[in-house]
């Protein structure tokens, strides 16, 4: 789900929203396009007081004393979107933590095709927050996903023999 949502998000290769502009914080950051708010939101719900924090802390930073382990919520809006931007372990962490938010469960359809129409349901709804649908129709979102990931992720999951 997080490697088909990367696809979709970014072609596995923008780390910067392309549109509406790119000359402030508006819009998203990383590989999976994750706007501050969202960041700001996730580290606060699902990060602070919690077992969470330590693993994040601990996969971000390693064993690094220096970082407190509250960054996130001292940390300038600025310097929140560089390290999304620029670091792909905390745009997966943050991407991660949205899916963690959301009750309903990932599906995890038998056949591949099936699977992966669901995840590009999955995705629309839960984490594109609809977006997609602005310029074009459900059916049309769906299937952009399932093509961004039959065509950037399929060919690594085969080589490796994940799937």
């Amino acid at each position: 789900m997080l490697f088909g949502t990367a696809a979709k998000e970014s072609n596995l290769l923008y780390s910067r929203q392309l549109s509406p502009r790119f000359d402030s914080n508006a819009g998203g950051f990383g590989l999976w396009q994750v706007e501050l708010a969202t960041a700001r939101y996730l580290l606060a719900e699902f990060v602070r007081g919690r077992v969470v924090e330590a693993r994040c802390h601990e996969f971000l930073f390693g064993r690094d004393t220096s970082v407190p382990t509250d960054w996130a919520h001292k940390i300038s809006d600025d310097r929140l979107a560089g390290m999304i931007w620029r670091d792909a372990r905390l745009g997966v962490v943050l991407a991660r933590l949205k899916y963690l938010s959301i009750p309903a469960v990932i599906p995890s359809n038998d056949s591949r095709v099936e699977r992966e129409f669901a995840h590009g349901i999955y995705w629309l709804r839960y984490y594109n927050g609809y977006g997609c649908n602005r310029h074009h129709t459900r059916d049309e979102c769906v299937d952009q996903y399932v093509t961004s990931y039959q065509r950037l992720c399929l060919p690594v999951i085969t080589e490796v023999g994940y799937d």
